[in-house]
């Protein structure tokens, strides 16, 4: 079935899968479109291509064919594509309409996204809470960082990081995984 999709987000997770989100375009729900299991579940960056153009990108109305939804606790989101299928650019919303669809989609603080307990302020268990997508305006941005990683096994990554404040009053740290953001610190 196809289905308009209002994506919100593209992040990195590991090379060269990517993770999209957004919202249905018909019924405002969020959606984390998937590949089969079979496949991985993995959209990879040549998936949110076509040819030489970026379909898949932050503000696209972006049409998509879709077999089920899945549920897999918090992930209720997610939704399995047809890999058979390309996605196809409707429109990139105007910048006048971004503000406007992120502020009608703003949960009050982290914690009202999950519906569950939040693990020393990173995650929430597998097999818990409601939805694992959600939009916030921080009260407060403590600080930006990204730099060079050590890990104690001597490997070096890259790292982008958060620290911020919301609306209920709880201070995060967290990892910053939206590639628009990391692709700017990177041309620093």
């Amino acid at each position: 079935m196809q289905r308009s999709v209002i994506v919100t987000d593209v992040t990195r997770m590991q090379r060269p899968a990517v993770c999209v989100a957004g919202f249905f375009a018909d019924d405002g729900a969020s959606v984390r479109p998937v590949m089969p299991h079979e496949s991985g579940k993995r959209i990879t960056e040549n998936f949110i291509w076509s040819g030489a153009e970026l379909v898949v990108l932050p503000f696209a109305e972006v049409r998509l064919d879709f077999r089920d939804q899945i549920s897999d606790p918090p992930h209720t989101e997610d939704w399995e594509l047809d890999p058979r299928c390309r996605p196809e650019l409707v429109r990139v919303l105007a910048t006048e309409e971004r503000r406007d669809f992120l502020e009608d989609h703003l949960d009050g603080s982290v914690a009202d996204i999950f519906g569950a307990p939040i693990q020393e302020d990173q995650y929430i268990k597998k097999g818990e809470g409601e939805r694992s997508l959600g939009t916030i305006l921080a009260k407060r941005i403590w600080t930006v960082g990204y730099g060079v990683r050590r890990y104690k096994d001597g490997e070096e990554k890259w790292d982008y990081r958060i620290w911020f404040t919301d609306h209920g009053g709880q201070r995060y740290g967290l990892a910053v995984t939206d590639l628009t953001f990391r692709t700017a610190c990177d041309y620093l």
